[in-house]
């Protein structure tokens, strides 16, 4: 329970994926930090063998050392080793092949000037630099494999580190309703 000026709050767990993506999508500036732009995007990463899977988006962190993050958001009741373990690992797999690259690039292009605010966004973070020339550099470059999950939990780390990636980042995103109002009212709870 959480206690808010007399108010109580009460843990919340998401019903589905879907729901919980909704709280990530709609706070992923406080997640990733203002000088980031998420991009809900679902792109098969393919690896050179043609095994992929579809992350549930991307962010580009836009500060004096750009990178950027696969993101993945889930819920800890999904089973660790038949479906976390394997969807990142096709991630990490996918992403190592150039023409996946490739496709990510044009899809993001294609995405940031589709919207003239983030079009601007990434014109003002980037300076004179041409956007296609910046997403290209950019995602040559090993991304961050975010994993946004509801629960953080010993056997999700221990999991995790059997892949071979040096950057996965586990973001415990912990919601809380307000007793008797429901999601109307709420706080999050992350680092």
């Amino acid at each position: 329970m959480l206690l808010i000026d007399g108010a109580k709050y009460e843990e919340w767990t998401p019903d589905n994926e879907d729901a919980f993506e909704q709280i990530v999508k709609e706070h992923a500036q406080n997640i990733f930090g203002e000088e980031s732009i998420y991009l809900d995007i679902k792109h098969k990463l393919r690896s050179q063998a043609g095994i992929g899977s579809i992350p549930d988006g991307y962010a580009l962190i836009l500060t004096d050392q750009p990178h950027w993050h696969i993101v993945e958001v889930e819920l800890s009741s999904h089973p660790l080793y038949e479906h976390i373990v394997p969807q990142v690992s096709k991630f990490i797999s996918g992403i190592r092949n150039p023409s996946t690259q490739r496709d990510i690039v044009d899809t993001l292009y294609q995405e940031v000037g589709s919207d003239e605010f983030l079009k601007l966004r990434l014109k003002k973070a980037i300076g004179t630099t041409e956007s296609y020339k910046f997403l290209s550099d950019l995602i040559s470059k090993s991304p961050v494999v975010t994993i946004i999950i509801e629960k953080h939990t010993e056997q999700l780390d221990e999991a995790i580190s059997a892949l071979a990636h040096s950057q996965i980042k586990i973001v415990e995103v912990q919601t809380f309703t307000r007793e008797g109002i429901g999601l109307g009212v709420h706080a999050h709870l992350f680092e």
